[in-house]
């Protein structure tokens, strides 16, 4: 059905970017909004699909891992290819320090400096451990409590989903929507969903 074909690629993105358990998750919590919604009479309702979109893109945030990964993956090449053809070379801007983010400074990686990405990539199982050397920055510290506190409020919506708050707990559960871009832009993105989602909070009595 059509929540099938949302969620089914985004649990295949999830299982090889942040791993089993993490996609194992958020098929868990797709499917108790759907039976929670289902036993409104609302089977693969709004609900449902608010879930399925919003909390992979909270899951999915795009950290230098991740950067690392999608700029080696075969898909990639494959659209360079197709628009400059085979022999075509890119170089890859990324900020990999909180000073270079700071000033918006980026380092280039060049053809020659596929040995790097594919180091940050391998690097991936740091990510959200103590080890984690982009962990600490003040976006990644925000992109991680954004998704704790999205999934802590999806956990209460669901257990408490009645037909007088299912439309309010729509609105919420589509809210991060409002969360974008990348730095600077992603922080003022995240400060007015924050705004939202507090407004959204006290209709629904979260």
């Amino acid at each position: 059905g059509e929540l099938e074909a949302l969620v089914a690629p985004r649990v295949a993105d999830l299982r090889a970017s942040r791993g089993a358990p993490t996609a194992r998750r958020y098929a868990e919590l797709v499917g108790r909004a759907r039976a929670a919604e289902a036993a409104l009479g609302e089977p693969d309702g709004p609900l449902a699909r608010a879930v399925a979109e919003q909390l992979f893109r909270l899951m999915a945030y795009k950290d230098e891992y991740e950067v690392a990964r999608l700029l080696l993956a075969e898909a990639a090449r494959d659209e360079v290819a197709a628009a400059f053809g085979d022999g075509a070379t890119t170089t890859v801007h990324l900020s990999l320090t909180k000073r270079q983010r700071a000033r918006g400074a980026k380092v280039a990686f060049g053809p020659g400096w596929r040995w790097a990405l594919a180091a940050l990539r391998a690097g991936r199982g740091l990510r959200e451990t103590a080890f984690d050397p982009f962990g600490r920055s003040a976006l990644r510290v925000e992109e991680r409590r954004v998704r704790d506190e999205y999934v802590a409020t999806l956990e209460d919506l669901i257990a408490t989903l009645v037909p007088d708050t299912h439309q309010r707990a729509v609105e919420l559960a589509s809210a991060p929507a409002l969360v974008r871009g990348f730095g600077p832009v992603k922080e003022a993105s995240i400060a007015a969903y924050e705004a939202r989602r507090a407004e959204l909070l006290e209709t629904v009595g979260a």
